[in-house]
């Protein structure tokens, strides 16, 4: 069976950092304190580190400085057309885990006359399991083409014309927009779908 390793840019900044303070403390090479610290942390080798740290690189820029879409199972657009503008992003999900719950925890409780952060009116076993139940299942999409969309408006417009539904949430530069009361709608804009 195959590893999949994922590991944000913080975690290979740290890795880097202690590679530093080794090749100082034992006086070796810097690619020789790169490979032990990998090992360490559990990889084969540095290289294994900058390919994983690659391949993670476009969801964290998403989610980051761009635009991350989070789509309920049900409602997940084809992206098997070649024309689709977003690309699904298996790992998302566990490599931002906690930058995702922290955005999960900071969201109002509905039920909350005062409209606290649900991290302030619920318990946090509590939290936890609702945070997998309601995110952990969705699908997280990236844009292809990054620079081809500058607003949330824009993105929605383009994921509207290859998707009945918007996404159940979108992340823009980090920030968490709620679009589940989007409704669907066709290119007259008609509505031609609601959730419910």
């Amino acid at each position: 069976m195959k590893r999949i390793f994922l590991i944000p840019q913080k975690a290979v900044s740290l890795l880097k950092q202690r590679a530093r303070n080794l090749k100082r403390d034992r006086q070796i090479p810097h690619h020789e304190a790169l490979e032990i610290v990998a090992k360490t942390a559990g990889f084969d080798s540095w290289h294994q580190v900058a390919e994983a740290a690659e391949k993670c690189r476009p969801i964290e820029d998403a989610f980051r400085r761009g635009f991350l879409l989070a789509f309920d199972g049900s409602e997940v657009p084809d992206i098997e057309d070649d024309e689709s503008p977003i690309q699904w992003e298996e790992y998302a999900f566990e490599l931002l885990r906690n930058q995702l719950f922290e955005k999960y925890c900071a969201q109002p409780d509905e039920e909350d006359p005062a409209q606290r952060p649900i991290s302030q009116t619920l318990d946090s076993d509590d939290l936890k399991e609702y945070f997998e139940h309601d995110w952990g299942d969705m699908y997280f999409f990236r844009l292809r083409s990054p620079g081809e969309v500058s607003s949330v408006a824009q993105l929605l417009e383009l994921v509207a014309k290859h998707s009945f539904w918007m996404p159940r949430l979108v992340f823009a530069k980090g920030e968490l927009i709620d679009t589940y009361d989007l409704p669907a709608t066709d290119e007259n804009g008609e509505i031609v779908g609601l959730r419910f």
